[in-house]
């Protein structure tokens, strides 16, 4: 199987934004621009790690304020760019340690990127050699003189406006930054350099909505776009749509799923149903709880080991696209300066709970289906997961789009466990 790094260019001032920002730190849909370029393009299975290219000074911000608030499956590593997108982009290229794999290049104010079109540029490159995305102009195109008098009509049968992301089999696109750094040219993009190579670039179809951010114009379409785009619980709160909007409705239908299809589930999706554990109430604003987000079939297939063939739950381990490992840090909930302050002990099962609540309710809401699973090896989970010391896995809850939903429970009447005033 062909290794896919994408490089994501970031380490541009933004001066046609006339931000006090640079372009790919403002904020677009409740996260920064580069965060959601960032899960877009993790989106895409094909793509097995990133480089994050941004300014040296930035690093560490960018860790913070971009990586943080965002989960993804990919590994992700940061390094610094230079002055120009051309020596940032073979700064990228130089850190791949291997030349034997497929290179995707996109503009990190690239945020509506579609994982059809990222597999597109992957497939064609690896049968092409270089590959960009693109779509035909249709608009009449005019050459113009100095004094602004139309000079002749352009034919635009064979136009086509770029995009990124860019793909290219790495040995080529290394080789053609390498000899324009030779000659001293900087190409308006990565394709150029391959044509100065004399080598052919294959063209597929690329997406009106991949639009690059540069201007204030730009942005206030990104943020039209995104009001469709991106479907977080916020949006689905105010506008209702496929999505439940009364929270009494989300916990009566809410279901233990065990069968799921077969279906990728967006990253944003994810990111939303993280977003519901943060602001779960803790204890004293503990917040004890740690997620891993499991998309590996191979770590999935060694957490299944871990569960009994007995337990129902035993299959959902697999066929669920996500499972969420749900791990507390001990000594901290139920704890004031060190020292626990409750008769039952670390309070951590108490915040566990409340925060798996959080992601079944957040998952329904969103459309998916979620089981939490408490029957299993637990130790053996935890060397497979690599929980460290002092931090205890406690429970696994899958997540997935359901192929059949179970009925509903018989539920114990109100006033069976109401009392008033006393037992």
């Amino acid at each position: 199987m062909t290794t896919v790094s994408a490089i994501i260019v970031a380490a541009g001032k933004g001066r046609r934004m006339n931000a006090a920002a640079p372009k790919q730190y403002l904020v677009l849909g409740g996260l920064p621009i580069l965060s959601r370029t960032l899960l877009a393009v993790d989106a895409c299975p094909e793509v097995d790690d990133i480089c994050l290219v941004v300014p040296g000074s930035d690093i560490d911000y960018c860790r913070k304020a971009v990586l943080d608030p965002i989960c993804l499956r990919a590994p992700v590593k940061m390094i610094a760019g230079g002055a120009q997108r051309q020596e940032s982009v073979y700064n990228g290229l130089s850190s791949l340690a291997s030349d034997d794999h497929i290179v995707l290049i996109h503009d990190g104010v690239r945020p509506f990127v579609g994982i059809d079109e990222i597999r597109r540029c992957i497939d064609a490159a690896k049968i092409h050699g270089a590959c960009i995305p693109g779509l035909p102009v249709i608009d009449t195109l005019k050459a113009v003189d100095d004094g602004g008098d139309i000079i002749r009509t352009i034919d635009r049968s064979r136009l086509w406006h770029a995009q990124t992301p860019q793909a290219f089999q790495c040995r080529l696109i290394k080789d053609a930054h390498e000899k324009a750094k030779r000659d001293g040219i900087t190409g308006t993009d990565d394709a150029l350099l391959i044509e100065r190579l004399g080598e052919k670039v294959h063209v597929v179809s690329g997406s009106i909505f991949n639009i690059k951010i540069t201007t204030p114009e730009d942005l206030k379409m990104a943020e039209a776009i995104a009001d469709a785009y991106f479907k977080s619980i916020n949006s689905a709160l105010k506008k209702g749509g496929q999505y439940m909007t009364d929270l009494l409705d989300v916990i009566r239908e809410r279901r233990s799923i065990r069968n799921y299809e077969p279906t990728e589930i967006p990253r944003d999706k994810i990111h939303a149903i993280l977003e519901a554990v943060q602001m779960t109430p803790s204890w004293a604003n503990t917040q004890c709880w740690e997620v891993i987000v499991v998309t590996n079939p191979e770590i999935k297939q060694q957490l299944q080991e871990a569960v009994p063939k007995s337990n129902p739950a035993y299959k959902s381990i697999t066929a669920a696209p996500v499972v969420l490992a749900l791990c507390a840090k001990k000594g901290t909930s139920g704890y004031y300066k060190d020292i626990v302050t409750t008769q039952y002990g670390d309070w951590f099962m108490f915040d566990l709970g409340l925060a798996a609540q959080s992601i079944g309710l957040a998952a329904h809401f969103l459309g998916l289906g979620s089981l939490i699973i408490g029957l299993y090896d637990h130790v053996r989970a935890k060397e497979v997961l690599g929980v460290p010391e002092g931090i205890d896995q406690v429970a696994l809850i899958t997540l997935g789009y359901p192929s059949k939903v179970p009925s509903p429970p018989k539920r114990r009447d109100i006033s069976e466990f109401t009392h008033e005033n006393r037992f």
